[in-house]
C-alpha cells in the first residue's frame, strides 16, 4: 500500500480516483491511509461508509475506528469499538495495543498494562521496534509521537 511507503498523497489520490469511477467503492484500507496521512476525521467517515456497505465488516474496521478516534484524542469514544474488536477477535494485536494506548492516555494504567500484558502473552516476540516501524508510516511526526506516547505509557515498549 502506498501509504505504508509514506506516499500518502499518492495513496489518497488513488482511492479518490477509484471512488470517482465507482461511487460505491469503499476499501477499508482507505481509512488507514487517511489515518496515516493525518486525516483521522475523514477516516472515520470512510470506515462508516465501509461498514454501511459491508454489514459483515471485519474487526479491522472497528480497529481503524478506534485508531482514528485515538488520533482525534477522543479516547473515551475509542473504547467501545476497540472492545468490540476484542469481542470478535480476542487475539487481534492491533485492537489490544490500541486499547492499551487509549487506556494509558486516559490515565487508567492498570487497564492499559493489562492489555499490554495480553499483547505480550499472545505475541511474546512483540517488540517496540515493530511499533516503531508502523509509526514511521505516519506523515506527521507529531501523530507518530502521539501514538507512541500512549504505547509507552501502556508499557508496550
Amino acid at each position: 500500500m502506498l501509504a505504508c511507503r509514506q506516499e500518502h498523497d499518492a495513496a489518497i489520490a488513488e482511492f479518490e480516483t477509484a471512488i470517482a469511477l465507482d461511487v460505491n467503492f469503499c476499501h477499508l484500507h482507505f481509512a488507514l491511509a487517511l489515518i496515516l496521512a493525518g486525516e483521522p476525521a475523514r477516516a472515520l467517515e470512510v470506515v462508516k461508509s465501509h461498514m454501511r456497505l459491508d454489514p459483515f465488516y471485519t474487526p479491522q474496521a472497528l480497529c481503524y475506528t478506534g485508531m482514528a478516534l485515538y488520533m482525534l484524542k477522543q479516547y473515551t469514544q475509542a473504547i467501545a469499538p476497540l472492545r468490540e474488536v476484542l469481542l470478535r477477535a480476542p487475539s487481534f494485536i492491533g485492537g489490544l495495543s490500541t486499547l492499551a494506548a487509549v487506556y494509558a492516555q486516559l490515565g487508567l494504567l492498570d487497564k492499559a498494562h493489562a492489555y499490554a500484558k495480553e499483547v505480550k502473552r499472545i505475541r511474546p516476540q512483540h517488540k517496540a521496534e515493530r511499533g516503531r516501524r508502523f509509526l514511521s508510516m505516519y506523515k506527521n511526526a507529531e501523530d507518530a509521537d502521539h501514538f507512541l506516547d500512549g504505547y509507552h505509557k501502556a508499557g508496550l515498549t
